[in-house]
Parts: C-alpha cells; structure tokens; sequence
C-alpha cells in the first residue's frame, strides 16, 4: 500500500473533484502551486491516441521527482471510468513511488486495485436521504471551518435540494466572509444564489405522510423549476408506485424485494416500498398507481384544458389522502 496514492471517490462528481482538489492543495501547503502542483484531466472523450498520449505524460509526471520544492502533487481527474491500462499505469507507479511525490486520484466509481493500492481513500457517496446530505454538509463546513448554529444545516440542505455539489462553494465563501464565527439562516440565503432542485423524497415523503398542503407545496416547488414540469412529477410518481407494486408478492424477502424493483434498487429502497406495501395494503397500492397512471394520460393532452399544474396538484391531494386513510385504518 503507497502512502503516496489518495483516491478521492463518490457518486456526485462535482464534490469529489472539489474533495480531490482541496486535498491536493492541502500537501501542497504553503508552497508555490507553479512548482509543486501539475493536473490531468481524463473525460468521457479522451480516447484512443489521445489517451495514451495523456497517461504517458501522467506517468512522466509521476515519475519526476521534485527540484527545488519539497514535493510534488499529481492532480489526475477521471469525469469518466478508469481504461484497464489506466489503472495499471497508477497502480504501478504506487507500487513503487517516486519519493516526494504524491498522486491524487478523483473518480466517481474506484476500481477495486486501485483502492487495494491508495494509502488513503476518501469515499464522498452522497446517499438518497436527508441525513446522508446532512452529513456532507456538516463534514464540508467542518472541513472549512465554517461554524453553524442550530438547524441551519437542515436549512442549507433544503435550499440545496439534490444540487449537493454547491456545497463546497457555498462553505468556502462562508469562510472567507465570516471566518468561524457562528452563523445561521440569515447569514445563508445571500450567497446560496437559487433554491436547488427538490429532492424526490422531499414529494413522496408528504404524500405518505398524509400531509395534503405540504405535498402540493412541493409540487409547486417542483414545477418551478423546469424539470419537465407535470410529466417530470408524474414520472416520478409513477416509478415510485411501480416499485410498491413490484413487492406486492407474499413471502418476498429483502432481497427479492430489490430484483423485483429493478437491477438499481437499494436495500433502503426496497424496505421502504415493503413498508409502503404493508401500510396501504394491496388495495391501496393499486389504487394508487391508477390514479398516477390516469394522471400520466392527462398531463400527456387528455385533460380536456386542464393544465398540467392543476392535474399534479390534484394528483399528489388524492394519494396523500389516500395515505392519511390508511394510517387511520
């Protein structure tokens, strides 16, 4: 294992490449970043000749060793997968590093040899949920030095929504304005630009609450947005339902439960559709998912006027209420 490889990996690629960038600025320290620091970027386009010509001049990079300087980073991002040959070409060099020389890797997805060979790993998965966003903001203020005070992490990762990548910016400006002194929700909302896209938990977390007025405050939310607006909403729903369908079998297990669902099913996904699944009851279930079906014909032009708007908002009343009746049962 070489101290000299750190692979910084995760789901949003936005927040690992400012993870691997800010971890290669930090070995570079107080030094001359002119001197010290050299970048590659790997993108889906790079390929044939290019590629190669690009992973030799990363190896003659990594085999350089520092003058003058204390050290030297290599910076090598990958927007896109890792070729074989890639890999082996890092996994190689950190087999047998070049002293003062550190390599910075930042991939959304690490193949194994190449984590099996890193002397550090930083893992930035981004899960679907509030306290998986939570975490990272907590962790990427931390890191800033950027001190909080109460419920306004929730606040950030509200306004934030799924754009979990602007957290990074948004904690470095904080810094620099504010330092660690303690800041909270109106210290925000000025240098967090517009409201990020709504997670879509944040929709179907109301209905099954039961909550009417907030899931069409959502809904609202949602359409403001330009995200393709009632079939955006609609497709949503209706992959959601599917999936509470999908499970209606006796006797599934967890793990049926997520091959019945679909091959990108998690096993949070699949007890959270069982859950649904025993709360409705089959009955429920599929009335619900023909109330979206209908709504999915209706946002397509067969509303007969009605606009998009006023058929989702519609929509989401119906199966909260739906979900307030069966909490009641």
């Amino acid at each position: 294992m070489a101290e000299s490889l750190i692979v910084v990996s995760g789901s949003e690629w936005s927040l690992v490449e400012q993870r691997a960038r800010e971890r290669a600025t930090e070995l570079v320290g107080e030094g001359d970043p002119s001197m010290m620091l050299e970048s590659f970027f790997f993108h889906a386009e790079t390929n044939g000749d290019d590629r190669d010509r690009l992973r030799g001049d990363v190896a003659g990079s990594l085999a350089t060793p520092p003058f003058i300087v204390e050290r030297r980073v290599v910076l090598v991002r990958f927007s896109d997968k890792m070729t074989d040959d890639d890999v082996q070409s890092i996994v190689a060099w950190a087999q047998n590093p070049t002293p003062a020389v550190h390599c910075v890797v930042a991939i959304a997805r690490a193949p194994k040899e190449l984590l099996a060979a890193a002397g550090e790993a930083i893992a930035l998965d981004v899960g679907w949920n509030k306290s998986d966003h939570d975490h990272i903001i907590e962790e990427t203020l931390t890191r800033h030095r950027v001190t909080v005070k109460a419920g306004t992490v929730a606040y950030i990762r509200d306004l934030l929504g799924d754009d979990i990548g602007r957290v990074a910016a948004l904690a470095e400006t904080l810094s620099n304005i504010y330092g660690s002194a303690p800041i909270g929700k109106e210290h925000i909302e000025p240098y967090i630009g517009g409201e990020g896209s709504v997670p879509e938990w944040d929709l179907t977390d109301a209905i099954e609450k039961g909550h009417v007025a907030t899931a069409i405050h959502v809904t609202r939310r949602i359409m403001g947005r330009d995200l393709g607006a009632g079939n955006y909403i609609v497709n949503i729903l209706t992959r959601f339902y599917l999936g509470v369908a999908a499970v209606d079998a006796p006797g599934l297990g967890e793990a049926e439960a997520r091959a019945a669902i679909g091959p990108k099913a998690t096993p949070t996904q699949a007890k959270k559709r069982m859950k649904t699944l025993q709360i409705l009851g089959s009955d429920r279930a599929a009335a619900a998912l023909d109330l979206v079906l209908e709504a999915d014909r209706d946002v397509k032009g067969r509303a007969g006027g009605m606009s998009s708007q006023t058929v989702v908002e519609v929509l989401v009343a119906r199966l909260a209420r739906l979900h307030a009746a069966a909490t009641r049962r």
